[in-house]
């Protein structure tokens, strides 16, 4: 119980868009993105250790933010405090600068 309710403060801080919270790997098409990000989420104790990020580009469509939600609900579910947001949240708070 007392995990669960941490998982779920976790979420609440991390995840910025309620809409957010359904997309997981569950929810996914099996595609090579995914099999990457899946894969990024298993060696996340590794690749923390050696500051190794993801870098997700494409077109508009084509499933980046999405693949990021994956990875994040999957890391917000191991404790792993995460903050998803985009890039036009950043450019909007930095405007108010």
């Amino acid at each position: 119980m007392e995990r669960r309710n941490y998982i779920r403060s976790l979420k609440a801080s991390g995840l910025q868009e309620h809409a957010l919270y359904d997309w997981k790997f569950e929810n996914a098409a099996d595609s090579a993105s995914i099999q990457m990000a899946k894969r990024y989420v298993e060696n996340w104790k590794e690749a923390r250790e050696n500051n190794l990020g993801l870098l997700l580009w494409g077109d508009v469509g084509t499933g980046k933010s999405f693949t990021a939600a994956c990875i994040a609900n999957a890391l917000l579910e191991a404790g792993v405090p995460v903050l998803m947001t985009n890039f036009s949240k950043i450019l909007n708070q930095m405007g108010g600068m």
